[in-house]
Formats: structure tokens, sequence, C-alpha cells
């Protein structure tokens, strides 16, 4: 005789047929879901916050939007926004917010985790989550990135130099902007003579490679979830092969091109680690040159905390901070060329400044002058910072206090809210007529001042773009 009710239930449980233990199992998972669903709708703190149903009630909708229709997720919100007002619920966990001023006031908290569930791929100084392991990570490298335009504007300009000797009438710019920054980030940051690295036409595909690498993340942080996805991402290439064991017809459809691919940033990953973070760990002596490469540099500093010079975060580290350097400096280049070409009279405009300033010869530039060029300033900030559209992704945080929200909606604490940078560069309320691209509203003193505080293409707080110099001289020594 059974003496307790475990025991009880269990030889109940052996004595029923199969078919029996198939239609409880089944009931019990049903009334799982139904108590899920339930608890979203009405009895989770974010039960009250509006937005659509079936968003509070799975993160399938996210899936739906960003892996099924192909990074579209941000154009959805937006029109979320507009038919349910200024704060909405966008998964289960995450409030989005559309709204300038609480950006500025959210993002200058310097206690936010981000969200491990958007973030944790792989365990890198961008995407931990912790705000204290990230501070302290950050303090060891970041007098390198502040440094890094100015130490190298040499190596910068002779290869800007070389890549306009080489430029023909019949060129494509967007393919050829991404050779020039790939070739300079590996310069800037990898080895000092990258030939190894530059031996393929991988960067002339990077635009491609580089869409390709983000719709395999966001599959990966939706499929498995951050808990899998960070183990995924921290081992190097298990990530990529274990998407490759899906049937090719798909993978094709959700990556958009074949990982086998050689120009893929499967094969930059496993270059990266042959050729640069592999002997730079097993080195003996570390150079001791002002000029040398920032990785180096980096891991030679006893600032630098031992977890950051691990190969598990070395490698997506120097992956991301190379595919950054690259494709978002490269954007910034095709989005000035795109509206200077099509707007002739303003292309006009810029090249007089130019020639003005620089009569007759370019061979020795002061990127001083250039940077004070206010025209030229005009056209980066309007065209590179507000009008490219790498800004469409999300940045959610946690909170650890509850927070309120324009005196209507108390965010509880552990809520993960984000906000999009590139709404607040759309919203006709800052910047008039935002889809134009008018390099004269940087003109005026007064307005500038009102209009940069809005300009966040960078972050702002402690979690702001490591590379944002770099970033900015790029483009005016190219232009």
């Amino acid at each position: 005789m059974p003496t307790t009710f475990i025991e009880a239930l269990y030889m109940a449980w052996v004595s029923w047929p199969v078919w029996t233990k198939l239609e409880v199992l089944l009931f019990a998972i049903t009334a799982y879901i139904i108590g899920i669903i339930l608890y979203r709708l009405y009895l989770s703190p974010l039960a009250g916050f509006p937005g659509p149903k079936i968003a509070a009630v799975t993160t399938l909708y996210e899936f739906y939007y960003d892996a099924v229709k192909g990074m579209k997720l941000y154009e959805h919100i937006q029109a979320l926004h507009g038919i349910y007002g200024p704060i909405i619920r966008i998964s289960p966990h995450e409030l989005h917010i559309d709204d300038p001023d609480f950006y500025r006031t959210l993002n200058r908290k310097n206690n936010l985790d981000k969200c491990p569930r958007y973030y944790a791929i792989a365990d890198t100084l961008v995407t931990t989550p912790d705000h204290e392991r990230h501070y302290h990570w950050r303090a060891g490298v970041q007098s390198y990135y502040k440094s890094a335009a100015e130490r190298y504007e040499p190596i910068i300009y002779g290869v800007v130099k070389r890549f306009s000797r080489g430029l023909t009438d019949s060129v494509n710019l967007s393919s050829a902007f991404r050779t020039l920054t790939y070739e300079i980030i590996c310069r800037v940051y990898l080895v000092p003579n990258p030939e190894g690295l530059l031996a393929s036409d991988f960067a002339a595909h990077l635009n491609r490679s580089f869409g390709q690498f983000i719709r395999i993340m966001t599959l990966l942080r939706l499929l498995f979830g951050h808990t899998i996805a960070n183990w995924i991402g921290g081992a190097g290439n298990v990530g990529f092969k274990l998407l490759a064991l899906f049937p090719k017809r798909l993978h094709y459809h959700v990556t958009g091109w074949s990982l086998e691919n050689e120009n893929s940033i499967v094969h930059l990953q496993q270059k990266l680690a042959r050729l640069v973070i592999d002997p730079l760990i097993s080195s003996e002596s570390l150079p001791d040159d002002p000029m040398c490469p920032m990785l180096p540099a980096i891991y030679a500093s006893d600032k630098v905390p031992p977890e950051a010079k691990k190969r598990s975060s070395l490698l997506p580290d120097t992956l991301g901070v190379v595919l950054a350097g690259t494709e978002a400096t490269a954007n910034v280049l095709d989005t000035i060329m795109y509206y200077l070409l099509k707007d002739k009279e303003k292309l006009e405009r810029l090249q007089t400044e130019l020639w003005e300033t620089l009569p007759g010869n370019s061979e020795n530039v002061d990127f001083q002058q250039l940077k004070d060029l206010p025209y030229l300033h005009g056209t980066k900030l309007t065209a590179s910072l507000r009008l490219e559209r790498g800004s469409e992704f999300r940045t959610p945080r946690i909170l650890h206090e509850p927070l309120c929200y324009n005196g209507q909606f108390v965010i509880p604490a552990g809520t993960s809210i984000s906000v999009t940078q590139k709404t607040l560069h759309d919203n006709p309320k800052i910047f008039e007529k935002p889809s134009e691209f008018q390099p004269d509203r940087w003109l005026d003193d007064d307005k500038k001042q009102a209009m940069l505080g809005y300009l966040v293409p960078f972050g702002i707080g402690q979690r702001s773009c490591l590379g944002m110099q770099y970033v900015l001289l790029n483009p005016t020594s190219k232009v």
C-alpha cells in the first residue's frame, strides 16, 4: 500500500494505459499554456500597458516581424505607436517608448543593465548585460578609442590617398567604400600589415554578409533564448555550424546567403582567429610602439581586465569591431554620396567650400581644417548621423527601480524598456521635414544646439559607442 500521496500518484500513473497518460500530458500542457496566456494578459505587472494582445502573449510576435518578415519590427513598432500612443508593450517582457525627452532621461541612468534576452549572444564588451561589469571593462579600453582618430590620422589618410588614386570613372562606390573602410579598420585595429586579411574580395560583399550575420544572430536569439544563444555565440563557430544543420533551402531563405560562401562572416571569423587572435595570445613579446594597432596595445595593457583577454571574448569582440568599423563607416559614406549625387546644387556647394579651403592641393590635408568647415560638418551630421539607417535597432535596458512615465504609467522594476534612436531622428517636432537632406539646418548655431541634444546615433551615457570619434573622422577624410 502507498504510504504517501506521491507514491499513490506514481502507482496510479504506472497503472494507466498509454493513451490515458498522453491525454493527461496534453491536458497539463494545455492548462499550462492557457495559464501563461491569462497571466500575461491580465495578471502581469505589464498587463495595463497598451499594445497588441498577441505581443503581450508571446515573443513569436517579434519572431514573425524580424525573422519571417526580414527585420521589419522597427517599421511595425512605429505603426503601433501611431495607434496606441507613446508607450506600448511589444512583448511579454518589454515596453517600447517613442518620446525624445524620455530617451535622454533613461540613458543617463548609469545603473541600467542591457536586456540579456536581446544582447546576450556572446561575451563581449558591447553585449555584456551587467552594467558594473561593463563599466570596469570599458574603463580599461576607452582611452585607446578616444585617442584613436587623431593618433592614426596618418594611417587613415595614407589609405584614403591610395584609394582615391585607384578610383576609375566606372565603379561601384558602395563596394569600394567597404573595401576602403575594411582596410583602414584592419590597419588601425588589428595588425600593421594586414595583407593576409585583405587577400579576398570579402569587403566588397560585406553589406550582404553583414545582413546575413544580423539575421543569423537574431534567429539564434529568437529560437534558442538568451542562455543557449549566449553559449552558442561564445563558442565561436558553433552557432553557425548549428544553423548549417538546417535544410539548405530553409537556411538560404532565412539568411539570404549560404554560410559556405567564401565571403561569409564565418570565414572572416576563422581568418581573424588564425591570423590575429591566436598569434596575439601566443606571442611572448607585445609591441611597445605608439603607432601599433589598437588590439595588441589593449591586450598588453594591465588596465584591461583579464576576462577581456580570454579567447572566448577576444574573438567575438574583434569580429564586432571589424564589422562595425567597416560597415558603419561605409554606410555613412553611402548615405552622403547618395544625397549629394541626387542634389547637384548641394554637391557643388560642398565642392566649392572644399576647394576654397584646399586650393589645388589635397596632398597635405589638415584634418582640423576639415572638421571646422560648416557645410561639410552639416553634410556629415545630416546624412551620416541622422538619415543613415543603422540606428533602427532598439536598445532594451532593465530597470532596477520603478519609473514613472508621463504621470500616467508606473513602469515596474525588472521591466525591459527600449527606445529606438531612429525614432528621434525622424521626429518632425525636432527635425523639420525629417526625411529631407538639409545640411543648411545645421548652420544656425542656436538651432544646431537644440537639435544636437536629440542626435544620438552613437547612444548616450555609459553605453555610448566607443568608436564614435573614429566614425566621425573617417567620413571627413574621405569626402
